[in-house]
């Protein structure tokens, strides 16, 4: 049976219809693009989505993105390497990248239908963690989305420099 992936809006061109049979992961990124007042950019730190983008996908698992404020998630361009043969192929991915560039907000995220969540490391987690945990009200925000998981027993991890949100 095939339905609409959740990061279907958006775009008619970024409609992915996906397996319901198959395994889905959750990846949350940020939604921060500046080094607090300093004006520096920063955002998601691209090899810690694209490497294991790559071990989801050759693992035959379907991925979807979700970050804090939803839509087009910032990429850290510190992070951009074409040296690494990951970072290629997810900057060439059009479906990854279009989910990237349409993060689900965690609200719109309906958390039966994951097997799992990580959250991709980036120094600019450290404002976005912070301000999620602190200003998340009840039932909203990445705070919300790692209690509702774990309420339905799905797996929880992240890399590096994420850092979990208190619940």
């Amino acid at each position: 049976m095939m339905s609409p992936s959740p990061q279907s809006r958006g775009s008619e061109n970024s409609r992915v219809i996906m397996n319901t049979n198959a395994k889905r992961v959750l990846i949350v990124v940020t939604s921060n693009d500046r080094f607090g007042d300093t004006g520096r950019k920063t955002g998601y730190y691209l090899p810690e989505v694209s490497h294991p983008v790559a071990r989801f996908k050759k693992a035959g698992l379907e991925v979807d993105v979700a970050s804090p404020k939803g839509g087009k998630a910032p990429m850290d361009p510190s992070s951009v390497d074409r040296k690494d043969a990951e970072n290629v192929a997810l900057l060439s991915d059009v479906t990854i990248m279009g989910k990237l560039d349409h993060t689900l907000t965690p609200d719109e995220v309906k958390t039966e239908h994951y097997d799992a969540i990580f959250f991709a490391g980036g120094s600019s987690l450290a404002w976005n963690s912070t301000a999620a945990s602190v200003t998340a009200p009840e039932g909203s925000g990445t705070k919300s989305l790692c209690a509702r998981n774990t309420r339905i027993a799905t797996r929880i991890s992240s890399s590096c420099t994420a850092m979990m949100p208190s619940t």
